[in-house]
């Protein structure tokens, strides 16, 4: 006869984490890129006439698949690259502290 060891906690603690990080981390990585549309809308220098372009400057909907979750920082208007390749805009400044922002999330997961 084998002694028995209950491991049911366990599993069921390991599941809620997976359960958890699932959700919190395109939580916060939507987090992380909102703030840094936030960044641009408040960093820019161009003329902002009819705020179009302020307003579609913004961190899309997590989109998470089987091995990966991706949020995206856009400015949606079709003027938007004319107006950042003139150097008007810090979006591309904005994304890069995203990023390392991002960096610093997932260096401080510890499991």
């Amino acid at each position: 006869m084998k002694p028995g060891l209950d491991i049911s906690e366990v599993i069921a603690a390991e599941r809620a984490a997976i359960r958890h990080l699932e959700h919190e981390i395109p939580r916060e990585m939507h987090r992380i890129a909102s703030d840094a549309a936030t960044e641009e809308q408040r960093g820019h220098t161009y003329q902002n006439r009819t705020g179009d372009l302020e307003r579609s400057t913004k961190a899309t909907a997590p989109e998470t698949s089987s091995d990966e979750t991706r949020v995206d920082l856009v400015a949606e208007m079709p003027y938007a690259s004319y107006v950042n390749t003139r150097g008007y805009m810090v979006i591309d400044e904005a994304a890069d502290h995203a990023a390392t922002e991002m960096e610093f999330f997932f260096d401080g997961m510890t499991f």
